[in-house]
């Protein structure tokens, strides 16, 4: 019995372990994919913030919480011109900007509305073989990356020492 639940443990860990690092491999693998987009300036129509609750647990700790936490999301409209062609986009970064940290939002919000008040460019990321899909923010965070390579390799190394540890 005993073995059973230590290669329980460990399948779990090791799991853990592969979703933490392909996680962080993706993350590095999409900025890395956009090393070639080009900047183009871009102008602000619209911004907005919308409040939702995230999640779909229905009962239980995860849905109070769930229910208890409002999950935010900024949303944007820009113009850019990329090879002589006006177009329009939404993206704001590699990934959706959606969070509980409305202070973060209504911060980007901020920024856009003085930059649509203003009538100042920002730069626009164009992917040079869609120019259709652009971005504002071509960013990566390397010390969350770092993290979940660590936890992932944690997780490897536990699961994989408790197989050891068994065979």
């Amino acid at each position: 019995m005993k073995t059973i639940a230590a290669l329980g443990f460990s399948l779990v860990m090791l799991g853990l372990g592969f979703l933490f690092i392909g996680k962080a491999g993706l993350n590095t693998y999409r900025y890395v994919g956009t090393s070639d987009w080009d900047r183009a300036p871009a102008f602000i129509e619209s911004s907005e913030i919308r409040a939702g609750r995230d999640g779909v647990a229905r009962s239980g700790l995860r849905a109070k919480v769930r229910r208890a936490l409002p999950t935010y999301e900024t949303r944007v409209t820009y113009r850019y011109e990329y090879e002589g062609q006006t177009r329009t986009g939404h993206r704001i970064d590699l990934v959706p900007r959606r969070s509980s940290d409305a202070k973060a939002h209504r911060k980007l919000k901020r920024r856009f509305d003085q930059l649509q008040a203003q009538d100042r460019h920002i730069y626009a990321w164009v992917n040079p073989s869609a120019p259709e899909e652009a971005m504002l923010y071509r960013t990566h965070n390397w010390v969350i990356t770092a993290f979940m390579a660590v936890f992932g390799l944690f997780g490897l190394g536990i699961g994989g020492g408790v197989i050891a540890s068994e065979l």
